[in-house]
């Protein structure tokens, strides 16, 4: 297990902003698969992109409250647009799946 706090602390509604931002410390990318506007992973996404982590999200119908976030992510952060397996390596480094 991995925090910042004392094992025991009660949850708190900022605290899952922290924890957001450790998940974002250690990947080795993140990927945004729904999100509104505003939610905890367009903070996460923000969290890896001002880490310097690879950042993607796959586009959803631009009608779609639920997909406004990720839409935000490709056009406001430089994320990576996540279409298929091979995006999501390419994303964090592994190549392409078929090699």
């Amino acid at each position: 297990m991995v925090s910042e706090v004392p094992s025991g602390t009660a949850p708190t509604r900022w605290r899952f902003l922290q924890r957001n931002r450790i998940i974002a410390a250690l990947a080795a990318g993140t990927v945004v698969v729904e999100a509104a506007t505003r939610s905890g992973s367009i903070n996460t996404a923000m969290s890896a992109s001002d880490l310097g982590r690879s950042l993607g999200a796959v586009p959803g119908p631009v009608t779609s409250h639920a997909n406004a976030g990720c839409h935000r992510i490709i056009r406001e952060m430089g994320g990576d647009i996540i279409e298929s397996g091979d995006d999501l390596l390419r994303l964090v480094g592994a190549g392409d799946s078929a090699s």
